[in-house]
């Protein structure tokens, strides 16, 4: 799962990253400049927090992957012999 986790915030890094290079480009017809200019500025922060929450997961995820993997994996299968002292 943590495979698809990545896979899936590497797409929205990459659909964030165009999204933000796009809002300086969208038109407000509906606004006047100030309310345009305000809209703009809070699209332009929400979208920027979001990417740096999909960076953080995309690390986490590679990471976690990494981590079960070599949990799961069973390479070093060496044995340790624990002698008991049984003092009377």
């Amino acid at each position: 799962m943590n495979v698809i986790s990545a896979i899936t915030a590497g797409g929205a890094i990459v659909l964030v990253s165009i999204e933000l290079r796009l809002i300086g480009y969208r038109g407000c017809s509906y606004y006047n400049d100030d309310d345009c200019s305000t809209l703009k500025t809070y699209n332009l922060g929400t979208s920027g927090i979001f990417l740096v929450f999909t960076i953080l997961q995309f690390i986490i995820s590679i990471c976690i992957s990494g981590f079960a993997c070599k949990a799961t994996s069973n390479t070093d299968s060496t044995v340790v012999n624990v002698a008991l002292n049984q003092g009377y």
